[in-house]
């Protein structure tokens, strides 16, 4: 009888921590399929593979908040990618590679520190810039999406501080640096970057943004730049992006815009084969027959850095349709073209024909 009594006055005690931190387990599971034809320089490839998180990453996230009092709010989030398909963690050697997150939020605006998405990364807390809000596909799509095969998408980055300011009158300040990108390690258990926190022997990024909304109105801007680290007495040009993008909701359909210029830098090393340009995605998304149907486009125009006579030209072509069977089930699929042309003393072209289809459910 005392062991239950105790047992019972344990689980209630950890019920009451649990509820007074707030903290809540929630999750995605994306599983379908995915078809892929594969054309170039007179070979055709094609694959049919059962595909995790195409549209939606499959992911779990643990979150939790404490209000400290005086408007103060201190909270965390720890996000973990797997595949459906098999079970696999996404990175073995870093089990919240999605996101590992803690926050403190003031009147004065919110202070994050860990690892997330970038300010130009189309996920994460404070991605302002490549997500849905600005493109029909946004980041995910399983290769349909213009945004991920046109832009320079930014990544996640771990040793992250960001700031966020308070919103007046619908403008909100993002500003973000990165001490070291990565403290990850390959399959081999290499570390993918051994420089030092905030030195030049690491990669580092440095970010700041506006996101601005009215209404049936959105728009962000975002300038990045990335430190490349220094190796030996090799000190790499920095690269520099420069991202904006808008929206409007007319109720029927709602149209999106973003344009992109970029110099990746590197300019001083002769094996960099890093890119500048610029790149547009057009994109729209409209109610159809219960659900929803998203189109884009898009084009880029770019050249190596330290060589200009070889050049790439692509564009890109998506269409798809979701449909909600509840608000926590729902179906999806989509078709995708991509034609990439590499421009030197021949030319190349890779032509890429992409169908997805597969459920999301929420929990």
């Amino acid at each position: 009888m005392k062991k239950t009594l105790i047992a019972v006055a344990a689980l209630s005690a950890m019920a009451a921590s649990a509820m007074a931190a707030n903290v809540t387990l929630s999750g995605v599971v994306d599983l379908g399929f995915n078809f892929q034809n594969v054309k170039k320089a007179g070979d055709t490839t094609r694959t049919f593979t059962m595909k995790s998180g195409q549209n939606s990453g499959s992911r779990f996230m643990l979150k939790g908040a404490e209000t400290l009092g005086e408007g103060v709010e201190v909270g965390f989030q720890l996000e973990n990618g797997f595949d459906a398909d098999n079970g696999k963690l996404n990175d073995t050697s870093n089990i919240f590679r999605r996101e590992s997150r803690l926050y403190v939020k003031t009147a004065f605006g919110t202070l994050h520190a860990g690892r997330f998405g970038a300010l130009d990364a189309g996920t994460g807390s404070v991605s302002i810039f490549g997500g849905s809000d600005l493109a029909a596909f946004g980041t995910g799509w399983g290769g349909v999406s213009s945004t991920d095969s046109i832009l320079k998408i930014s990544s996640r980055y771990d040793n992250s501080i960001a700031y966020q300011s308070p919103t007046f009158a619908g403008v909100t300040l993002y500003v973000m640096h990165s001490l070291k990108e990565s403290d990850q390690t390959d399959a081999k258990g290499v570390a993918k970057d051994d420089g030092l926190e905030g030195r030049p022997s690491a990669n580092r990024y440095n970010g700041v943004g506006l996101k601005y909304v009215n209404g049936a109105f959105n728009a962000a801007f975002v300038a990045s730049q990335q430190n490349y680290a220094t190796v030996g007495s090799v000190n790499p040009e920095n690269g520099q992006v420069y991202s904006l993008g808008a929206g409007y909701d007319f109720g029927i359909c709602k149209v999106m815009a973003e344009g992109q210029y970029f110099d990746m830098g590197k300019d001083n090393v002769t094996t960099s084969k890093v890119e500048k340009g610029w790149g547009a995605v057009l994109s729209v998304t409209a109610p159809v027959a219960g659900g929803k149907v998203y189109a884009s486009a898009g084009y880029k125009d770019a050249e190596l850095t330290v060589d200009s006579d070889v050049t790439q030209k692509a564009f890109n072509l998506g269409l798809g349709y979701t449909y909600n069977f509840s608000k926590r089930t729902m179906f999806y699929t989509a078709a995708g073209y991509q034609e990439v042309k590499d421009e030197a003393t021949t030319t190349t072209k890779t032509k890429t024909t992409t169908v997805i289809t597969g459920l999301v459910h929420k929990f």
